[in-house]
């Protein structure tokens, strides 16, 4: 062997491992189970985690600060559907596989179509709606009322919306446009 090929399996090794350094350096992606989802919705989720992986994990762990609103919920959704899946629990899995499918825009226009005289006026009669925390939410005018002037507010100013706000978003879709959900 001489010295140019010796040169070039140095190089090739180097470059092996480096890839696996690479690779080990991505504990995040290592803990999900990939393997529960179909085949196109692990291309979608490795290519979210190609994306954040190098921005979150550090000698430290994770620092989910980093992402944006939307990279932050589509992360949180892909979990949620992992775990559902997990579990069998097929409506769950079926309620965050549209989650993923649906853009923020077409979540408020969606959102914004509601119709507010479908809300019961009267407290008593309002629908509740329970999160996946357990926390129950009275879904009355008043409060539909706000968020649709804070989502409007934001949508004039040329803001994105908060987390906050796209999950109360959903909350009152899942309620009054199941059909959307």
């Amino acid at each position: 062997m001489n010295l140019d090929e010796m040169n070039r399996r140095i190089d090739r090794l180097l470059a092996s491992v480096e890839q696996q350094s690479q690779r080990s350096n991505r504990p995040f992606s290592r803990g999900i189970r990939i393997y529960l989802f179909t085949e196109q919705e692990q291309a979608t989720l490795q290519a979210l985690l190609e994306h954040i992986e190098p921005r979150i994990s550090n000698d430290q762990g994770l620092d989910l600060s980093k992402l944006t609103d939307g990279e932050l919920d589509e992360l949180e959704y892909w979990l949620l559907l992992e775990q559902a899946l997990a579990l069998e629990d097929i409506v769950a899995a079926a309620r965050y596989r549209n989650y993923l499918t649906r853009s923020r825009d077409e979540l408020l226009a969606a959102f914004l179509a509601i119709d507010e005289q479908q809300i019961p006026a009267t407290f008593d009669q309002t629908p509740t709606y329970t999160d996946r925390h357990n926390i129950i939410y009275h879904l009355d005018r008043a409060s539909f009322r706000y968020l649709k002037q804070s989502v409007e507010r934001s949508q004039a100013q040329g803001e994105s919306q908060k987390r906050s706000t796209i999950k109360g978003v959903r909350m009152w879709l899942e309620t009054f446009v199941p059909a959307f959900c």
